[in-house]
């Protein structure tokens, strides 16, 4: 009895892999390196060049939408600046 009882044991042991149980394969993944990154294509000055033409054009729209904005706001007389002391404080 005691034989089998061993036997059993060490058959459980070799099946269960020291004690601890493993749910997964085998890890496929293999380190990532510098080669592994991509690599620049194109002129970057050109497509710089691009990206700051369009970045300038949003600006100048944001700017002119901004000064428009004031002009009506004030010709309209919704909007008082305060650039002189009123003629009369009463």
């Amino acid at each position: 009895m005691l034989a089998l009882r061993s036997a059993l044991s060490r058959l459980a042991a070799r099946r269960m892999g020291a004690g601890a149980r493993c749910y997964h394969g085998k890890n496929p993944h293999t380190q990532s390196t510098m080669n592994d990154l991509p690599t620049p294509q194109g002129d970057f000055f050109e497509l710089h060049a691009k990206r700051q033409a369009k970045y300038n054009r949003a600006l100048i729209i944001g700017v002119a939408t901004f000064v428009g904005t004031l002009v009506v706001t004030k010709e309209s007389g919704l909007l008082e600046l305060n650039f002189s002391p009123p003629d009369t404080y009463e």
